[in-house]
């Protein structure tokens, strides 16, 4: 019986011994691996400027297509995906970008329905903005 004791006891202890190696183990290997521990920076004032030059593109490139009347549902929608695409680099751009988006869309519907008039309506919202933020010109 004592030695049944014995044999129990070696292996409880041999047991508790890996399991403790293991959990040491393991939290060095998870403390080594932390997210946290890359810190990645990010360079806002070129993620601005980037914003700005492919906005002024785009836009440049839509005023033409909707001034000539050469624009077609598909080029519409390019034009509102690319919109969507740029990455805002603060919340300052947030209310014209949404305001360029939603006109963009609108566009896209009149284009849809053939209402080239209300599409030139919505022109007139880009060409004020335009006014508004200087550096779009």
């Amino acid at each position: 019986m004592f030695q049944n004791k014995k044999i129990y006891l070696i292996i409880l202890a041999a047991a508790s011994l890996l399991f403790l190696l293991y959990s040491i183990f393991y939290s060095k290997n998870v403390s080594n691996n932390h997210p946290d521990d890359k810190k990645q920076t990010v360079d806002l004032a070129q993620i601005e400027k980037n914003y700005k030059a492919d906005l002024k593109s785009i836009l440049d490139d839509y005023s033409s297509m909707l001034k000539k009347d050469e624009i077609k549902p598909e080029e519409a929608k390019s034009v509102r995906d690319r919109l969507l695409a740029l990455k805002l680099p603060s919340s300052k751009y947030k209310e014209m970008h949404l305001e360029l988006v939603l006109s963009a869309a609108k566009i896209e519907k009149d284009i849809q329905d053939n209402d080239r008039e209300n599409a030139r309506e919505a022109l007139k919202i880009i060409s004020k903005l335009k006014v508004n933020n200087i550096w779009l010109n």
